[in-house]
């Protein structure tokens, strides 16, 4: 996201090229798709952020976390080793060698409506 903002505002970068997704984004922007579902798995999507983010977690509890990723990310056709990859960048550890999910829990509340006050996808077409 960042890199598509820092491309669209300064005229002088050619192109840019976006790793980590567009964030969860708003049912109009999933064309195509029933917008109730869309709905219903962003709410999903919202939700589980808010309940995991920052919270510590034993390190076994991993796999759980990945499987959960995985499932959202065949139902909305993302490949699930790309979620995966995005999950394991965005651990943090306790001092006690649990997990958590950064950036933390005040942060993950607030994170997805900044994110879905963007305009992404008319970015990236644009």
């Amino acid at each position: 996201m960042i890199a598509a903002r820092c491309l669209e505002r300064d005229g002088r970068v050619p192109a840019a090229v976006n790793l980590d997704g567009h964030g969860v984004g708003r049912p109009e922007q999933y064309l195509g798709l029933d917008p109730a579902y869309v709905r219903e798995r962003l709410a999903e999507a919202r939700r589980f952020a808010s309940e995991a983010g920052g919270r510590p977690f034993p390190p076994e509890a991993l796999d759980t976390v990945l499987g959960h990723q995985a499932t959202m990310a065949a139902e909305l056709g993302i490949p699930a080793e790309l979620t995966a990859a995005g999950v394991r960048r965005s651990l943090g550890e306790t001092a006690d060698g649990q997990l958590f999910l950064r950036p933390g829990p005040q942060r993950t509340r607030e994170t997805p409506d900044a994110m879905a006050g963007l305009d992404l996808f008319a970015l990236y077409r644009a």
